[in-house]
């Protein structure tokens, strides 16, 4: 049984990639200062949006489909080709277009020419996310793990060298995040390689398969984008209400929240393909076990949290950064609270193949996040946007358990009230696993 290990892996991995984001983070807070840094996020949120709107849900649909749905890896691989292309085509006219308001309303202080070279990111990002689901689909944890880290570890000796040997300042950073962004589609075509010897199978498109990705992938594209912009939508209304340095400040306060974030999505991702192949009654008893486990785990950090914020900002982006920690403590309900949900949406997408059902959770959300950020932020500020972002959290979170009870037959209570037999399942996962060697899973 290896899926405790697997989940140690990648939670380690993301630990060790927070902690590059943190020096990335650190070095643009400090050379860059709050208004710098506030312009290198809304350039990079520009290219994050067009991925969320145009990924179709491939990513999801890649999983699934190589699981469940017996598609070859070279087909998959040759239809993420096309859609990141097409993807890439429709949004860039889109962004076009659409630049006169975009620059004079919601991205204040980015030039068009910063604009147009973070939008250079999106075909990668496309990409390293389509091709990254189909490495996870083949179970290859360690590898999928490996590639994100050496991407981010790259990317961070190209922003220092930018930034600290040639001073390039934000023109600098963008080009040096998009050279991390090249190394790490160039790393995951590498891994894949092996896999598709495995395969056995040629990359090219074939259109009837991906219908069925795209009938799959667009019933969790809905989802997914109402999710985003829950997400992300803030920092538009916080750089409309208040400008760009009230970004930079506020993505300190987001960054710092989103830590809590990676246990969840470490033992979420390794979920998903092993829910792929059980049955109803013993994915939704999974479901519920990991969640009120992890759960646990994250409200008791979040605790521990508290009294450690102001130093850590202080000590690490300096004091002009220290207005987001009032903002980092709004946003604590909201990440324990999603801490479930994103443990449950698991077993809507991979046990019962129905993505809306995550769907209509992430658009209630949304639809609670939208008008709270108009009425709070430009009365609170920051702190507005934090506490219009845990609300939409809380309301997500509890239409999944909702509709988790409604379709697995557990309780809410089975999915957040620890129990003793925890205790003995975490055990017994860690005697079967022992943690290693490694290199028993697929690498």
């Amino acid at each position: 049984m290896r899926f405790l290990r697997d989940s140690l892996i990648t939670l380690l991995t993301l630990g060790a990639n927070f902690v590059l984001g943190m020096a990335v983070s650190i070095l643009t807070a400090r050379l860059l200062g709050p208004q710098g840094k506030g312009i290198l996020t809304l350039v990079f949120l520009l290219p994050a949006l067009c991925v969320s709107l145009g990924s179709f849900g491939l990513g999801a649909a890649n999983v699934y489909l190589l699981r469940r749905g017996g598609l070859r890896l070279g087909t998959l691989m040759g239809n993420s080709f096309v859609v990141a292309l097409t993807a890439t085509i429709l949004a860039s006219v889109g962004v076009g277009a659409a630049w006169p308001w975009l620059g004079g309303r919601v991205m204040p202080g980015v030039a068009p020419a910063l604009a147009v070279l973070g939008m250079l990111s999106l075909p990668m990002l496309l990409l390293t996310d389509y091709l990254l689901s189909i490495l996870l689909g083949t179970e290859r944890i360690v590898r999928y793990n490996a590639v994100s880290l050496s991407a981010k570890a790259f990317s961070l000796v190209a922003l220092a060298f930018a930034l600290v040997v040639l001073r390039t300042g934000v023109t600098g950073a963008i080009v040096a995040s998009l050279l991390g962004s090249l190394a790490a589609l160039l790393i995951l075509l590498g891994a894949l390689r092996a896999a598709r010897r495995e395969d056995s199978s040629h990359i090219r498109a074939d259109f009837a398969a991906l219908r069925r990705s795209l009938n799959y992938g667009l019933r969790e594209h809905l989802g997914n984008m109402a999710m985003f912009l829950s997400y992300r939508i803030d920092m538009f209304f916080v750089a409309a209400f208040a400008g760009a340095s009230a970004v930079g400040i506020y993505s300190v306060a987001v960054m710092m929240a989103e830590v809590f974030f990676y246990l969840p999505n470490a033992v979420s991702t390794v979920l998903f393909p092993r829910l792929a192949g059980r049955g109803e009654k013993e994915g939704a008893k999974q479901s519920a076990q990991t969640a009120r486990v992890i759960s646990a785990v994250v409200g008791m950090g979040a605790l521990i949290s508290i009294p450690l914020a102001a130093p850590v900002v202080r000590l690490a982006f300096s004091s002009a950064f220290l207005p987001a920690v009032p903002a980092f403590f709004a946003l604590l309900p909201g990440v324990y609270a999603l801490s479930v949900s994103k443990i449950l949406s698991r077993y809507f997408t991979a046990t019962l193949g129905r993505p809306l059902l995550n769907a209509r959770a992430q658009a209630i959300s949304l639809a609670v996040n939208l008008p709270l950020n108009v009425l709070l932020i430009p009365k609170f500020g920051i702190v507005g946007a934090a506490a219009a972002s845990s609300v939409a959290y809380i309301a997500h979170a509890v239409v999944t358990l909702l509709l988790f009870r409604h379709h697995s037959g557990l309780s809410v209570r089975a999915a957040l009230v620890l129990r003793g037999e925890d205790l003995n399942w975490i055990s017994a996962h860690c005697r079967q696993s022992r943690l290693g060697p490694l290199g028993a899973s697929h690498a």
